[in-house]
């Protein structure tokens, strides 16, 4: 039998005990919510490459001055110079090398079949196949103004007796003082104002090409030994021709080793401070945004001892980032051009640091946003076992970052090389037989 005392019980039960098991289930449900809700986010290493910040200009060793810098191939550097711009040269060092190289094996394999010949002038299908004439006429001119420029070229036969040979080859002068003739592979409008001769020897008579370019700082000998070059080349001068021949291989084959050198010289530079840098996917899943701290880790693997403090691009850099893609996007001439006054002759620190250097990392809800990262350090020594592993497809990596709350997000290991490592290999080899 129920007492007077139970009433009040039972109505506090009958109150108080809802109230409790809602606000539980208003609190749970909030919690679940919050959960199901929160950020969530995935990183994803999608590139990997060696880079140095633009605006750093880094010292240039005696060695790569602009006294030893193989002219005219390439452009004299100043004592700093930019990171991309020591590049750019070291890898034009390489391809004039590679030209130089495969036009030397031409004009000595002209050279043995013409040596055959004891006339005085040389029989014009010899002539025409001479690379001077031929496909190489433009590496011909270069070669002949680099050794313009170290020496005086004489020739055995004179000009007045090669007046009385009959024409073989049509080789003329014209007139480029508006720049309209181009060098084969050159886009028109696309030279620094200035690089073009006001004179030009050019080959054929209906698609003339230019080869031998006058230039205005040449002395009257210079001229000289061009408009001989021209002459001996269009009347086939045995002497003359083969004589310029021997020049321009013992010219090439200096040129091939002193740019060979000059590389060497670049990448001792280059290497040590080139720095790691990626590209992130950042996915956020969830239902809210979340913010990365603007510094990163990149870890290289397996070797669990080195990593790397990375840093995300702000707005500042990512704008010459863009400029920087930009130039690379048009031809060299004109790309050499924008990048010439690049280089300081000397340098000061900066007195306020540049603001937007890096910057926090915000990713909403449902987003995925593309993240740059540069490493703050160089390589420094490892730089040489990096790049190794590097190229034989064997170096991987794995990027951690922190978001404001401190909670770490670390991406799935990635390889990145030049070519595929063996275990890749092995692995799309099974997928491909496994297929019916």
């Amino acid at each position: 039998m129920a007492t007077s005392s139970d009433a009040p019980r039972s109505l506090v039960g009958k109150i108080v005990v809802p109230v409790i098991i809602s606000l539980a289930s208003a609190f749970a449900g909030a919690v679940i919510q919050g959960y199901w809700s929160r950020a969530k986010p995935q990183l994803v290493v999608t590139s990997l490459g060696f880079r140095r910040p633009s605006e750093e200009f880094l010292p240039v060793s005696r060695d790569g001055g602009s006294q030893r810098t193989p002219a005219p191939w390439l452009r004299p550097l100043k004592k700093y110079e930019p990171f991309d711009r020591l590049v750019t040269q070291e890898q034009q060092a390489a391809v004039y090398g590679e030209r130089l190289s495969l036009f030397s094996k031409v004009l000595k394999s002209w050279q043995e079949t013409a040596s055959r010949e004891s006339a005085k002038v040389l029989p014009k299908g010899t002539l025409l196949e001479h690379p001077c004439v031929g496909g190489h006429s433009e590496l011909c001119g270069k070669v002949v103004e680099a050794l313009l420029m170290d020496e005086t070229l004489l020739l055995p036969t004179a000009g007045t007796v090669l007046r009385s040979l009959p024409v073989l080859v049509p080789i003329r002068k014209l007139g480029n003082s508006e720049g309209k003739l181009h060098l084969p592979g050159e886009a028109a409008g696309l030279q620094e104002e200035g690089e073009k001769a006001p004179e030009v020897w050019v080959v054929g008579d209906r698609y003339p090409v230019a080869f031998l370019q006058v230039h205005a700082f040449y002395s009257d000998s210079q001229r000289t030994a061009l408009a001989l070059i021209a002459e001996s080349l269009s009347k086939g001068s045995t002497a003359n021709v083969m004589q310029l021949t021997s020049r321009l291989l013992a010219k090439a084959d200096a040129d091939i080793n002193a740019l060979a050198d000059f590389r060497k010289t670049l990448q001792a530079t280059i290497l040590p401070n080139a720095a790691l840098a990626v590209t992130v996917q950042i996915y956020n899943g969830g239902g809210t945004s979340v913010c990365f701290k603007p510094h990163f880790m990149l870890k290289l693997l397996p070797d669990k001892g080195r990593h790397f403090i990375m840093a995300a691009a702000g707005e500042d850099r990512a704008v010459r980032e863009a400029f920087e893609k930009m130039l690379a996007g048009i031809p060299s001439a004109a790309r050499e051009a924008a990048q010439q006054e690049g280089g300081l002759e000397a340098k000061a620190p900066v007195f306020l640091p540049r603001s937007g250097e890096t910057s926090y990392v915000t990713v909403g809800p449902g987003a995925l946003q593309e993240v740059r990262l540069l490493a703050s350090e160089s390589l420094g020594d490892t730089a040489s076992t990096v790049k190794q592993a590097y190229n034989t497809g064997l170096l991987a990596c794995q990027v951690l970052g922190v978001t404001l709350e401190g909670r770490s997000v670390a991406s799935a290991p990635a390889s990145f090389g030049q070519q595929v490592s063996q275990p890749e290999q092995e692995q799309l080899i099974r997928l491909i037989e496994s297929k019916p």
